[in-house]
């Protein structure tokens, strides 16, 4: 598998690595180089964020994607919020 390195330097890890690696969203990783020159990914294991430390990161991202567009879905299901959006906008 290829990726590419951003003008920022990130790349995208590929899906199917990320899932034998058990990486998810939130966990850690260090980038060395091996003897070789070769470069080594590896995920820090106690550094990695638990499922409450996840959801927190998510709802406080929604949080401030809800205030840019001057919504408030205080109370609201997730499946009333996707039925709401998806409603035709009216002209």
């Amino acid at each position: 598998m290829q990726t590419i390195v951003t003008l920022k330097g990130q790349v995208t890890i590929p899906k199917a690595v990320r899932e034998r690696a058990g990486l998810r969203p939130g966990d850690r990783v260090e980038v060395t180089n091996d003897q070789t020159g070769k470069v080594v990914l590896n995920r820090v294991d106690g550094q990695k964020a638990d499922a409450a430390e996840r959801q927190r990161r998510r709802d406080d991202m929604l949080a401030r994607i809800d205030r840019l567009a001057g919504v408030d879905r205080t109370g609201e299901a997730t499946d009333d919020f996707m039925a709401r959006i998806r409603e035709p906008v009216p002209l």
